[in-house]
């Protein structure tokens, strides 16, 4: 370990402000607000601001030095970073979280990425121009993990911040994304043409695929790698999992199941076909990956209206994205008294083009779908957002008006 008495010293005043934070009166407040929200109990509609995409409006300059203490301070930054700056429904973890370290490879297959100058553009240079001819490309998913590399990071954490924050084991959402490794091995145009030119080897493939998400969820409960995730924990998409119906009956805390957590499933990359082929090729194979979740969120930037009809055939659905591409109205009269949250992700453009923040088309906007959503338990998650022109201070201003147009127009 190469943490030097300075970087302790730094670790350790950012760990008594994160654990401060985390005692405060707001905090407890919020906790108790997210299991109300997500148990179908909500008093008000959550609000969160993911920053992780214009990081570099928020993270002041790193002190430390060594990568050890970097990657902790960077971290317990983080952590405190939302309450602080953004002052939204974040709640601080009374904990530092670590990870297993595990890893997962699909056909054991290593795809390239070229990547714009700025970092946010790719390409991938999908090694599968036809699936039958590159059939010898799906070999067999690999499966590996180092209990001995993440206890090595957890004595590394305990022994310089342990007595004042403890070191949590923490696992985020399963997580379930099919349609993206198609387009990573193949590209979009490809995908759409393998339909049609190889439906029935297409279909194997998505449900190889699904099978392989499968396997893996196995493999990682018969190790004993899953975690909880009902708590203060992230679960994809900008949201968090604080619930009292999860775990399952029948839990057991020395063997805990893939239906004792939340999971998250999105399929993006079919937006470009017809709600047929989606559920000719789709549908079913992505259901049997979510009869494994305990509960489920489903859908990223992809408009789910279109294809409501196989969405909520899948079991155990708690949140449904609603993005900027959905028909608000169609969801919202779907989703009114149902066990299933109106999980809205707001127009990104409205805070992130522009440097001057047009606060009245952004109340207009917010109540447009607060009326939409009339009847449903709604959360709001601002994501995408990869810049800030006029200054950071419009991420906290953005979820001000949030709240305070909920609290004239929620119902």
């Amino acid at each position: 370990m190469s943490i030097s008495q300075k970087e302790r010293e730094i670790l350790r005043d950012l760990a008594k402000q994160q654990l401060e934070l985390s005692k405060s009166e707001k905090n407890k407040e919020l906790q108790r607000l997210w299991y109300l929200h997500n148990d179908l109990k909500g008093e008000r509609p959550m609000a969160t601001f993911e920053i992780w995409t214009c990081m570099q409006e928020f993270m002041p300059p790193l002190l430390c030095e060594s990568e050890e203490a970097r990657g902790m301070e960077y971290a317990l930054r983080n952590a405190m970073l939302n309450a602080v700056e953004v002052q939204d429904d974040t709640v601080v973890r009374d904990h530092y979280t670590v990870g297993w370290d595990i890893q997962w490879k699909l056909f054991d297959l290593d795809v390239k990425r070229d990547t714009a100058a700025e970092g946010l553009g790719y390409h991938f240079q999908s090694p599968v121009t036809d699936i039958v001819e590159d059939s010898a490309i799906f070999k067999e998913s690999t499966f590996s993990f180092s209990k001995e590399n993440t206890l090595r990071e957890i004595d590394m954490v305990s022994e310089t911040i342990g007595d004042i924050l403890p070191v949590k084991l923490s696992g985020g959402g399963l997580y379930a994304v099919p349609a993206f490794h198609l387009i990573e091995m193949m590209g979009m145009e490809t995908m759409m043409l393998q339909m049609f030119d190889h439906p029935e080897e297409f279909a194997a493939l998505v449900n190889r695929i699904c099978d392989d998400y499968i396997a893996y969820y196995d493999l990682m409960e018969k190790n004993g790698l899953l975690l909880l995730n009902n708590g203060n924990t992230g679960i994809n998409m900008g949201t968090y999992g604080f619930t009292n119906n999860l775990p399952k009956d029948g839990f057991d805390e020395a063997h805990i199941r893939t239906t004792d957590l939340w999971g998250h499933m999105n399929s993006q990359e079919t937006v470009g076909i017809s709600p047929g082929m989606f559920g000719e090729f789709f549908a079913q194979p992505y259901k049997r990956i979510t009869e494994k979740f305990g509960l489920l969120s489903y859908g990223c930037c992809e408009p789910v209206d279109y294809i409501w009809e196989y969405i909520k055939e899948m079991p155990n659905l708690r949140k449904v994205s609603i993005s900027r591409w959905c028909d608000e109205n169609f969801m919202g009269e779907r989703l009114q008294n149902s066990s299933c949250i109106f999980h809205r992700k707001p127009d990104p453009n409205m805070v992130g083009v522009e440097v001057n923040f047009d606060e009245d088309a952004y109340r207009k906007n917010i109540r447009t779908t607060l009326e939409a959503a009339k009847g449903c338990k709604v959360e709001f998650s601002y994501r995408d957002v990869y810049a800030l022109p006029g200054g950071k201070e419009k991420a906290r201003r953005a979820i001000q008006l949030i709240h305070e147009e909920s609290v004239k127009h929620w119902k």
